[in-house]
């Protein structure tokens, strides 16, 4: 019996989602433009290396917010002739440029911070550099909480790299603080500016390595965890006329997951009772994993 296939994305669900992501990234847009202009502009005329490299995290977020609303947008289009399974992979690769971009952003910053140790002439930053790098925390821990929220709630591959973009931003935030405030409490302290601009640069390259992994190993198909394969199986061997143990198979494409399963019923059975099975099994996944977008049930006699 040839496979029965429900997509199950609604094109209602999916506007909903792109505008619940249009409107996060317009605010991180806002908020990455201000904060850029501040930490660049204060880091210079504070003397703050730190700061500077901080500056252009943020910088970098701007870029990186406009690839993520690019991928989100193609992304959840509907399946069509040529993309059958969807457009999701978009948002995925959208999510690959944001780790390649602060990986790039990181390495050119332990450049640069490498050269300023090397001159051994130290200066303290100014004080106005520690407001900027707090007002740089606070802003960023609530873009990333608010942006987490938003990418969980819509299942979003790209929201949610980019909500950890903006974590990581806060967290080298912390770094200025402490560099820029030890070179204020000793001036025999002020080379930790720069060890606080290569921490800075470290943290970007870790999340940039977390992002990147991610979306690899969604692109070649990892199958998703071995707990969310056995909870599927569960549901499934709970329908009516479902025997013996199904084999599932599922991977990500964007926000979605893809499923295909192999189910067993009673070889008496009519084709429209398999049939029936096979719609039930579908209707029970989707309930439990509302993630699952698309499924093929595969009816075999048991």
């Amino acid at each position: 019996m040839s496979p029965a296939y429900h997509p199950t994305m609604t094109s209602l669900a999916a506007s909903a989602a792109y505008r619940a992501s249009r409107r996060n990234i317009l605010v991180g847009i806002g908020v990455n433009l201000v904060l850029s202009g501040l930490k660049l502009g204060v880091g210079v005329s504070a003397r703050s290396q730190a700061l500077v490299a901080d500056g252009f995290h943020s910088l970098s977020d701007l870029f990186t917010d406009a690839v993520v609303w690019i991928g989100i947008k193609l992304g959840r289009i509907e399946a069509d002739d040529n993309h059958p399974f969807g457009h999701g992979r978009i948002e995925t690769l959208a999510g690959l440029g944001v780790g390649l971009v602060l990986a790039l952003t990181g390495l050119g910053l332990i450049y640069q911070s490498i050269i300023e140790l090397s001159d051994h002439t130290f200066s303290p930053a100014r004080p106005m550099a520690v407001l900027a790098a707090a007002v740089s925390i606070l802003a960023k821990e609530a873009l990333f909480r608010y942006t987490r929220a938003v990418g969980r709630r819509i299942r979003s591959t790209a929201l949610t790299a980019n909500a950890w973009h903006h974590r990581s931003d806060a967290l080298s935030s912390v770094a200025v603080l402490i560099g820029v405030g030890a070179g204020l409490v000793s001036p025999k302290l002020a080379f930790m500016d720069h060890l606080a601009a290569l921490a800075v640069a470290a943290m970007i390259i870790k999340v940039a390595w977390d992002i990147g992994r991610g979306a690899v190993l969604e692109v070649v198909d990892t199958s998703p965890p071995e707990e969310l394969v056995n909870r599927v199986a569960a549901i499934i061997r709970q329908v009516p006329g479902v025997v013996g143990e199904p084999a599932c198979r599922l991977r990500r494409s964007g926000p979605h997951l893809l499923m295909e399963c192999v189910i067993f019923a009673e070889g008496s059975l009519t084709l429209f009772q398999a049939h029936q099975i096979s719609e039930l099994v579908e209707e029970a996944v989707v309930k439990e994993v509302p993630a699952v977008s698309q499924a093929a049930v595969h009816v075999e006699p048991a």
